[in-house]
């Protein structure tokens, strides 16, 4: 403080310890100081107030350094954080990229399976049967091209003689009954021939829901069915001209009667109702157990004999039971097949010298 010369006063006390300053030092300092001029018992007063100590404490002063330094490392924690995110994102569209590389892989495997497949292979919507997809095999097999068989359903391909068995069987498949089904279908080709095929069926399953589409393969079994009925004609025309010869033929397999012609029942009696076994033969054509043992002994010694001669059993006579419990002499003899034996008899003629 100055007095009216404008000459310093004395000594100031510091703030806060009752401690006086050296208003000279202080002077000297020239800091901030603010100045004011007070009229007092008609004398000017300057007055010079100079701060004793700073306004902030060392540790105010300390905190633009601090929240310097703190924004610094948030910021570098953010730049971190920022970068392991890009890089986690990063890494996860490369985890993407790669599953979908390897599901376009597989999905191209897949396709080529399919279009390449030696049967032929649909998909089928469950609900109208109409065929969503199919591969080349199966277009060749109906005469259609990929393009038309997809404006096509099951109903215009398929033969009405089997539609019943068929609609059962699918029926069964919708509801869960079965798991797929198999079996031989007539199907139309284009040009309106018949081609038969070996076909199954089974469910396109989903996780949580039922299914909505069928997966229907076939394999064309034209020239196999048409050998198998050629097969069952001639068995037939065989069994025919057998069933009108005047000899007496039966035919074993696996110790049952599989054949018997007219006649054979005709001449003992046995027919299909009351013999259908080799062991019933013997116990009903020889009841007497002596002579039953006696004829299978003959029987068994010619039957040997055949394995080394062209699998012939030679003829010989027996005396049998009818059905009607009347004996009859008869003369037998059969051959030794693969899978069958077969012997024939009849009424003997020796003085013919022939065999029955």
């Amino acid at each position: 403080m100055t007095g009216p010369s404008g000459r310093r006063q004395g000594r100031v006390p510091r703030s806060g310890w009752g401690e006086t300053a050296d208003l000279g030092a202080l002077w000297q300092q020239r800091g901030p100081q603010q100045e004011a001029t007070l009229p007092i018992l008609g004398r000017r007063w300057r007055l010079i107030y100079v701060p004793a100590q700073p306004l902030l404490s060392s540790a105010e002063a300390m905190l633009p350094r601090w929240m310097a330094g703190a924004g610094g490392t948030l910021s570098v924690l953010l730049a971190l954080g920022a970068w392991l995110l890009l890089a986690q994102r990063a890494r996860a569209a490369a985890l993407v990229d790669e599953a979908d590389a390897r599901h376009r892989s597989s999905e191209q495997r897949l396709r080529a399976m399919f279009e390449q497949a030696a049967v032929g292979v649909a998909m089928i919507d469950m609900r109208t049967l109409r065929f969503e997809r199919v591969n080349r095999k199966f277009c060749d097999m109906l005469g259609y091209t990929s393009e038309e068989m997809l404006k096509l359903s099951v109903s215009d391909v398929s033969h009405g003689r089997d539609a019943a068995v068929n609609d059962d069987l699918r029926d069964q498949l919708r509801q869960g009954k079965i798991s797929a089904f198999h079996m031989e279908k007539c199907m139309l080709r284009k040009d309106g021939s018949e081609v038969w095929v070996d076909l199954t069926v089974a469910p396109v399953l989903r996780d949580g829901g039922l299914p909505q589409h069928n997966v229907g393969v076939i394999q064309d079994i034209s020239e196999r069915r048409a050998m198998r009925e050629e097969l069952q004609a001639s068995e037939q025309r065989l069994r025919a001209i057998l069933d009108h010869l005047p000899l007496g033929i039966a035919m074993w397999h696996s110790g049952r009667v599989v054949f018997r012609n007219r006649s054979f029942v005709q001449l003992t009696g046995y027919g299909e109702g009351i013999m259908m076994t080799g062991e019933q033969w013997w116990r009903m054509a020889y009841p007497n157990d002596a002579v039953r043992q006696r004829a299978q002994t003959r029987w068994k010694e010619r039957t040997l004999r055949a394995k080394s001669h062209g699998g012939f059993v030679e003829w010989d006579e027996y005396e049998i039971c009818c059905a009607d419990g009347r004996m009859k002499p008869v003369g037998i003899s059969g051959i030794l097949l693969k899978r069958f034996a077969a012997f024939h008899s009849g009424r003997p003629e020796p003085a013919q010298g022939g065999r029955g």
